[in-house]
């Protein structure tokens, strides 16, 4: 049940880093409707969800095997932290990029 836990956390995590590179990129290329500050908005919003729902996610399952230590909520918050700055960083990389090609 772990391993499990732990792969969905994972996939919480990355899945919306992946939505913005792939997404973000046929948006500035115009392969789709949504315009490209809308994905980027859909990825920080969806990080910042994931990051909540890993915090209710852990504390259920600290609650249920009896740990009392608080560290490791912090450990996944800084975790969605970091991924949320890796988001913001490709977003303006790929408008950066996305501006100079067209110049």
């Amino acid at each position: 049940m772990m391993k499990f836990i732990a792969i969905v956390l994972f996939l919480l995590f990355i899945l919306p880093v992946i939505f913005q590179l792939a997404a973000g990129y046929k948006a500035l290329k115009r392969k789709i409707k949504l315009r490209f500050w809308m994905v980027c908005t859909i990825s920080v919003v969806t990080q910042i969800l994931a990051s909540f729902f890993m915090l209710l996610l852990m504390s259920y399952n600290a609650s249920k095997s009896g740990i009392n230590d608080g560290l490791g909520f912090l450990g996944v918050q800084l975790y969605g932290v970091l991924i949320l700055a890796i988001i913001i960083i490709v977003c303006g990389i790929q408008l950066v990029v996305y501006k100079t090609r067209k110049l």
